[in-house]
């Protein structure tokens, strides 16, 4: 039997080590997704592991690659929150990116037909969760990879996370490994 731990739940000494992987247990990606808040606090434990590794975890303030004010766990510092420019906690970071999920999770979800969303699986929408937490949930609208998603086309809707590799016009090293990732999980062929 799996031990689940919520992302929400992680404490702060688990995070000083990183201790995410170990922590966070997921069933198979391959189980088909259900619905239900059960089923989607799955779905932002499985991206969360994602977002951790390529994100990683910064108390102090700096420019991400696409060039933006960003702290934690990726958040891009927005208007108003500037009181997150003097730096975060481990604490706040945690906060911050299940926040973070939630709304990128919104967005898949608004960004899909129901009868798309039912036949998703728990990898499946981890994957397109995380995809949208680093690119946007109006760049996801728009893509072909939702497309592809909405059309029930797996082989070409992972090959789509490919295309997603640049950052100021420029392919970077850990976008490749971060998009190779989400298409694995997509398609239920990532073990953590």
């Amino acid at each position: 039997m799996a031990v689940f731990v919520r992302i929400s739940a992680i404490s702060i000494s688990s995070w000083s080590t990183w201790g995410v992987r170990r922590i966070v247990r997921m069933r198979a990606s391959t189980e088909s997704a259900k619905g239900g808040a059960a089923m989607f606090d799955d779905v932002i434990d499985l991206a969360a592991v994602t977002v951790i590794d390529f994100e990683g975890l910064k108390l102090a303030p700096y420019l991400c690659p696409a060039g933006k004010l960003t702290v934690g766990v990726g958040h891009v510092i927005r208007r108003g929150e500037s009181a997150l420019k003097s730096g975060v906690t481990r604490q706040q970071a945690v906060e911050l990116l299940h926040a973070d999920l939630q709304v990128a999770l919104d967005d898949v979800r608004r960004g899909l037909p129901a009868e798309c969303s039912a036949r998703l699986t728990v990898g499946q929408w981890a994957a397109l969760v995380s995809f949208v937490f680093n690119v946007g949930g109006p760049a996801w609208r728009s893509s072909t990879l939702r497309c592809r998603v909405v059309a029930g086309d797996d082989a070409a809707a992972a090959a789509e996370f490919g295309r997603w590799v640049k950052a100021g016009g420029k392919v970077l090293p850990g976008l490749v490994k971060r998009r190779a990732r989400e298409s694995a999980i997509y398609l239920g062929e990532w073990k953590q």
